[in-house]
């Protein structure tokens, strides 16, 4: 290493030809020819496979039986497979598999597909499965069709949209949503089937012999061949009202049309939406991990300000750009990050040389440079989580440089010429720094393994890389700059340097606030000890007071308020859309209300928009007539009254709902809901039972709101029954049930492609015909022979509510019950405490087969901690195995245990002054705080060995080792304080999912370093008497010098040992 020094230093044209590389290679980058594409959030790789059953007409318990049941028996065997979850409802089967962590999703794909395939039990009537990998895609935007056009005429509209934008070469992943299905329906009345003596099927058959395309094969003469086709299937209504069901005697035809209407028309399926009071349609546009964020947007910003210069009667409205929202975030932690920067440079500007400071901070956009050329190559982008990274790292990267360029200037203050001062400067301290980097960069491994990575690891990506380069930069760059003669002036007649008056001060300080408490501290063995009793034994335990009495709140994962939420409402299934609608457009103008009241009350305005959505629900997982919800976007950056409280205002505006069966009023949460229960069981009524007395006691906790399960019943059914008498005319139960099913479901006679809607023709009585129980009763059966006779002589029925959906879990079915806190910001682990000691006893004394399981955000952060550890013990093992051979010592090397204490304690405290709880997030800046942390420890141990080597006693070696390395230690923390300060005392949105990480580590930093500069020299005293004891253990006699124990002093002796027996020999 030394000769590569000397060599950089004597030719300084190879340093500076590294320089010009990674600007060429910035230029590259900044121009477009290589670069990072921009996303939300990191890229997530796929791990979801669906299986999907189609089987019409069929009832939840039947799609349960038949189909879903068999399928999850299927997929037992497979091997990678970490959840199964599937839901069993009206028509539909929904399975989702989810992989192991470590699994193969392309193996996996390919065995399910297996399994499932080799499955030969379905029902006749069921549809084939489809089974596909849920692509690993990214929102990009959400765009809204609306206008005061007819829903068909607006849907026409989208899907000309839909091809504008898939033809830009720019995205691959459009979808329109916002309206049902579009059916070809042919409604009948019964009477005329009476009066021509028809069938239902007679009509279906009609349609499926006549409404075809078929080949007749070819005419082939000498000079040319001839195909023979028949054109006959159409869409349109004319063709299909033309159609001839029967011919009769005297030569007329019963046409289609004389029977029945015939209407191309949206399905019956209740789903509309509404935005600013007309009818509207969804576009939602995704992006897969090859396509760019920003390009995308760009694009779309262009479509729309065209398409709405084009017409009057209908608008696209951009209701949410991510890339705006990252470009605010790009902005915010760019003006954070500069922030940092300009911090540092300032602070290292006073405290060394002003052009010694600048080649230090030179290290920052190196290593960027370095490193966007390797994220380039490993598909990282630039996201929220890499942009953190990048600040994290700013004033971590600066460490190395403020030591190297510490330990140069020092040497040189001392009396050095300039080259030697840069080569033994750099020397000194390149195994201490090379050490601390590296621990660094171990300690930051875990969260690019760990389970979360897909979230964090982009961050550990940027760091490594960033620390690496500017490990490079610091041993290469940076001596050859500072030994330049403008950086480090020569002497004039051994003149001594002068220091900056800045410098001076803070040497004044040093003295005054350091080295006396040193002093005192070293001064005997009482001394030492209480400090470290009080360091290493009382604040910890502190530390775990605070934490059990409540002090220092734990969740899982902060409560961070996205500037969204919706207002969702079920009524009992069966309930029509009428009702739902009515209550929805109610709700919308409540809201609207509570947002003039704030415009009154502080001339702020919090919301952007409201959307009313009939059919389907955001967060409570019901379809149909009977529920909907109304969204709402805000903005509330900077405003005086915040997400939360307008949803409180919200909530008390539209009180109580007396004939909802759910109302919920909240946000979405990124990992789930703070207290989610699964009921696991195989008996229904057991679960039933226990879900009851559950929400029983979930609603008398005053902490817990917005109460809801995925068990709602489910529709009122109509069981028919046959009687005696039509078991005596020979009717069977099938005969009555598929004449039933033909009239009131339909029969679906084919299906023929437009576009892009697959239309369905159905077959079925008209809506006056299916409108009450008296015209079922009335409907007449038709028997072999031609008779008709009333359903209502035939059967028997009953009413009864029947279930909506089952779900399932890894095979058993499963009841989730949810909650919200009442304090967003209340200690989601001591709720759930409280929950789990309120709710395992009723499950252990009243439902023996019923067991309990987590879900929500404590599975995800249990999940997520479980896999910290995995990879974070063998990286604090491997960080600890690197120092000890660093020091060759196994003692010194233990040092670094109490550090990691201190760490967590340290970080802890930083929580307690910025009000936040300890959660997962927070975890990761704890693990990274690990690595940093044990930096300063090293260069001061380092020191400590030196001074022991070259005969300085016990005593003077603690304390001159604290005395020296005081700037630098000093400086590199505060330069990583000051480069994450901008952001920690940010309060906006773009901010909170990175405080708990930053809070952390600076925090961690800031009180670590003077656990460091206080009570390492004594730590390290007090080892001293541990090996001491040792000795005296060993031989009952004491050393003759406490120094002869230092490994240090060991190692030294053992060299000159062997060099003298190499000598002799």
């Amino acid at each position: 290493m030394r000769a590569a020094l000397t060599t950089f230093i004597k030719y300084p044209i190879l340093g500076n030809a590294l320089i010009a590389f990674l600007l060429f290679a910035f230029f590259g980058w900044y121009m477009g020819f290589w670069g990072l594409k921009t996303a939300f959030f990191p890229e997530r790789s796929s791990k979801t496979i669906i299986i999907q059953v189609g089987y019409y007409g069929a009832s939840p318990e039947e799609m349960e039986e038949g189909i879903t049941i068999k399928i999850e028996d299927a997929l037992k065997g497979v091997v990678g497979i970490d959840e199964v979850k599937s839901t069993s409802s009206e028509n539909l089967t929904n399975v989702t598999v989810i992989k192991d962590y470590d699994a193969d999703i392309d193996e996996l794909m390919t065995d399910v597909k297996n399994a499932v395939d080799r499955i030969n039990s379905f029902p006749e009537n069921a549809e084939k499965p489809v089974i596909y990998k849920r692509k690993p895609m990214d929102m990009v935007a959400y765009l809204n069709l609306s206008g005061k056009i007819d829903l068909m005429e607006l849907k026409k509209q989208a899907e000309n949209i839909e091809d504008d934008l898939l033809a830009s070469d720019t995205m691959s992943q459009v979808s329109v949503s916002g309206h049902p299905d579009i059916e070809m329906a042919v409604e009948i009345n019964e009477s005329q089937l009476s009066r021509y003596r028809l069938r239902l099927e007679d009509i279906s058959n009609a349609i499926r012999i006549n409404n075809v395309d078929m080949s007749g094969g070819a005419i082939k003469s000498e000079n040319e061949e001839l195909l023979i086709r028949s054109r006959q299937r159409s869409l349109e209504t004319k063709d299909i009202e033309n159609i001839v069901v029967r011919s009769l005697d005297n030569g007329s035809d019963i046409r289609i049309k004389d029977i029945a209407s015939v209407e191309k028309k949206f399905s019956e399926t209740p789903y509309r939406s509404y935005f600013k009071g007309n009818p509207s349609i969804s576009i939602q546009v995704q992006k897969l991990p090859e396509e760019d964020l920003e390009s995308i947007s760009d694009f779309l910003q262009r479509y729309v300000k065209n398409f709405n210069a084009r017409y009057d009667d209908r608008e696209i409205t951009i209701l949410f750009d991510f890339n705006h929202m990252l470009q605010e975030r790009i902005n915010t932690l760019t003006k954070n990050g500069i922030q940092g920067l300009v911090l540092i440079l300032i602070l290292l500007g006073l405290f060394l040389n002003v052009r010694l400071s600048l080649w230090v901070a030179w290290g920052i956009p190196a290593s960027f440079i370095g490193m966007f050329i390797i994220a380039s190559f490993m598909g990282v982008t630039i996201n929220m989580i890499s942009l953190f990274g990048m600040i994290l790292v700013v004033g971590i990267l600066v460490d190395d440089g403020i030591v190297i360029a510490e330990n140069i200037y020092k040497h040189y203050e001392n009396g050095a010429e300039k080259y030697k001062a840069a080569i033994d400067g750099t020397m000194e301290v390149f195994p201490a720094v090379f050490t601390s980097v590296a621990t660094t960069m171990i300690a930051f491994v875990p969260l690019l393994l760990s389970e979360g990575s897909e979230f964090i690891g982009e961050m550990a990506v940027v760091v490594i890389a960033c620390l690496g380069f500017s490990l490079i930069e610091a041993f290469v760059v940076l001596p050859m700059h500072i030994a330049n003669k403008k950086v480090l002036r020569p002497r004039v007649n051994g003149e001594k340097i002068r220091q900056p008056m800045a410098q001076r001060l803070f040497e004044k300080l040093r003295m005054l606030m350091y080295d006396n408490a040193l002093s005192n501290i070293l001064k005997n063995r009482f001394t030492r000890y209480v400090s470290l009793f009080v360091g290493f034994i009382a604040f910890p335990l502190m530390i775990i007071i605070f934490i059990s009495t409540g002090v220092v709140k734990t969740t899982f994962f902060p409560s961070i308020p996205f500037e969204e939420f919706s207002v969702d409402l079920a009524f009992k299934p069966g309930e029509r859309e009428m009702k739902t609608e009515k209550y929805l457009w109610q709700f919308n103008e409540k809201i609207n209300q509570v947002n003039k009241d704030i415009i009154v009350e502080t001339g702020d305005t919090l919301m952007k928009y409201t959307t009313v959505n009939v059919g389907v629900t955001k967060h409570l997982g019901q379809n149909g007539g009977h529920a909907g919800h109304v969204y709402v976007s805000l903005d509330a950056e900077g405003k005086s009254v915040d997400v939360y409280e307008f949803i409180k205002r919200v909530r008390e505006k539209i009180g109580k709902v007396p004939e909802a069966e759910q109302l919920i009023i909240g946000k979405f949460s990124r990992w789930g809901k703070p207290v989610s229960l699964g009921l696991l069981g195989k008996d229904i009524k057991e679960l039933r039972g226990a879900k009851e007395e559950i929400l029983k006691e979930l609603r008398s906790m005053d902490e817990l709101r917005d109460i809801s399960d995925n068990s709602a019943t489910g529709k009122r059914e109509i069981d028919i029954s046959l009687n005696p008498q039509a078991f005596a005319l020979g009717f069977t139960n099938s005969d009555i049930i598929r004449q039933v099913r033909q009239g009131f479901f339909g029969d679906e006679v084919q299906r023929i492609q437009e576009g892009n809607d697959e239309i369905k023709i159905w077959v079925r009585y008209s809506s006056k015909d299916r409108s009450s129980i008296h015209k079922l009763e009335q409907m007449k059966i038709r028997g072999r022979s031609g008779e008709e006779i009333p359903l209502a002589s035939l059967v028997d029925h009953k009413i009864e509510r029947g279930i909506e959906t089952i779900s399932h879990y890894n095979g058993s079915r499963v009841v989730r019950i949810e909650a919200e806190k009442r304090d967003h910001y209340a200690s989601t682990t001591d709720i759930l405490d409280s929950v789990r000691a309120r709710v395992e006893p009723i499950i252990t004394a009243g439902f023996p087969g019923v067991s309990l399981t987590y879900g929500g955000e404590r599975r995800h952060g249990v999940r997520t901690m479980r896999s910290l550890q995995k990879y974070g013990f063998p990286a604090i093992c491997l960080m600890f195995g690197l120092i000890m051979i660093h020091f060759r010592s196994f003692s010194q090397g233990i040092i670094f245990l109490p550090l990691i204490i201190m760490g967590f304690c340290c970080a802890t405290i930083g929580h307690i002054i910025r009000d936040i709880p300890l959660s997962v997030l927070s975890a990761y800046g704890i693990l990274a705080l690990f690595g940093v942390i044990v930096n300063d420890a090293v260069v001061m141990i380092d020191k400590y060995n030196n001074l022991i080597k070259n005969g300085t006693n016990l005593k003077s070696a603690a304390y001159i080792a604290g005395i020296s390395r005081f700037r630098a230690i000093v400086l590199t923390s505060i330069t990583t304080v000051a480069g994450l300060m901008p952001l920690m005392i940010q309060n906006d949105f773009q901010s909170r999912f990175l405080i708990p990480m930053a809070v952390s580590v600076a925090f961690g930093v800031l009180f670590g370093t003077f656990f460091i500069l206080y009570f390492v020299p004594p730590l390290m005293m007090a080892l001293n008497d541990m090996r001491q004891l040792g000795f005296w253990i060993k031989n009952r006699t004491w050393p003759e010098k406490a120094e002869m124990m230092e490994p240090a002093m060991k190692r030294q002796l053992r060299i000159q040992q062997i060099k003298k027996e190499i000598q002799d020999d």
